[in-house]
């Protein structure tokens, strides 16, 4: 019997591998590049603000330009 595989971690690689392509392992908040293993997924619109799950409204970000950036969604 083969392996169990997590189908969803699959599929956020494969979008990650998918952003790292079509935006350069940049982050699109502060343009600086992207380390290995401290960048995050972002929704541009986020989901609790009617954004979809699709490509066009994902990103990659530093874990703190997206911290910052939920800070602000947060509190207009």
């Amino acid at each position: 019997m083969a392996p169990t595989r997590n189908v969803r971690e699959e599929c956020r690689e494969a979008v990650i591998h998918f952003l790292i392509s079509r935006d350069g392992f940049i982050c699109m908040i502060c343009n600086l590049t992207l380390e290995d293993t401290k960048f995050e997924l972002d929704h541009i619109i986020p989901v609790s603000h009617g954004g979809k799950n699709v490509l066009d409204n994902l990103r990659l970000l530093h874990i703190f330009c997206h911290r910052r950036l939920e800070t602000s969604w947060n509190h207009p």
